[in-house]
């Protein structure tokens, strides 16, 4: 049964979990990243932060279901053997960092580790901008123990901070991979994640039975905005599609500063 959390305006509503659901399908199946940074902000507008959240997370493992249906054949294993148990680490750490921190009531590290990260992955997305240029630039080196760190280190912030994802998109664009790999690829790391993030999620109540009936018949979206995605993904120019990628992450980074510089009352 469908229902309309109790302080939105249900019109309004409506509108903004229909572009919201229709954009994560379209944004895993045909881009495989960095959904959260647009649909996030849509769905503020009708709810308040944390019920979004709740909404969000079980359309995006939807998505994350249909986009490895999609891309089933396209997956690197090389980059994801480290890259998993890097992510089972960082969020592990996370959450047990995450609570410390609650019980001292303290936001100062969550606040600079934000900053610092985002920082960092804007800097990197700036080289790849004179790369594009033509300007000569190393690789982040494919390595192991650079996948373990940079899985480790996406998920350790995404478990404080609920944000993150332009490190692990700038790492994965750096290896040079075909559209559908790519796209493959990134949406088995971040189903990975989102499961992990289910648990503590359905624990602190941020989602329940409740906030699944605001979803209601709308989570049939996704599979639509699929469709759109995969078209897409066909019929997007590689450069563009790597120039779009690079985009997103920008937004991402920068939503992680701006977060803390301007944090929504």
């Amino acid at each position: 049964m469908f229902t309309v959390p109790p302080d939105a305006e249900p019109a309004l509503y409506i509108i903004c979990l229909c572009a919201g659901m229709l954009i994560v399908g379209l944004g895993k199946v045909g881009f495989g990243a960095g959904i959260g940074i647009v649909v996030m902000p849509i769905l503020m507008f009708a709810v308040d932060g944390e019920p979004a959240l709740g909404i969000l997370l079980p359309a995006l493992i939807l998505g994350d279901f249909i986009g490895i249906g999609v891309h089933r054949r396209h997956f690197d294993w090389s980059l994801l053997r480290w890259l998993l148990p890097g992510a089972v680490a960082g969020v592990v750490v996370g959450y047990i960092a995450l609570h410390l921190l609650q019980q001292q009531g303290d936001d100062v590290f969550t606040d600079v580790l934000s900053i610092t990260v985002g920082s960092i992955c804007l800097l990197l997305i700036t080289l790849q901008c004179y790369r594009f240029a033509g300007g000569s630039l190393p690789d982040i080196p494919k390595h192991a123990a650079t996948s373990f760190v940079i899985g480790a280190v996406e998920c350790f912030v995404s478990a404080l901070t609920n944000s993150a994802g332009a490190l692990i998109m700038v790492y994965m664009l750096q290896q040079k991979l075909s559209k559908q790999k790519f796209v493959g690829t990134m949406l088995l790391f971040f189903m990975a994640v989102n499961l992990l993030k289910l648990p503590a999620f359905i624990q602190s109540e941020v989602i329940t039975g409740q906030t699944l009936s605001h979803l209601g018949p709308f989570l049939l979206l996704v599979p639509v905005g699929a469709v759109i995605g995969a078209w897409l993904n066909k019929r997007v120019a590689d450069r563009v599609f790597t120039l779009i990628l690079y985009a997103i992450a920008a937004v991402s980074a920068l939503r992680m500063i701006v977060n803390v510089l301007s944090p929504v009352e």
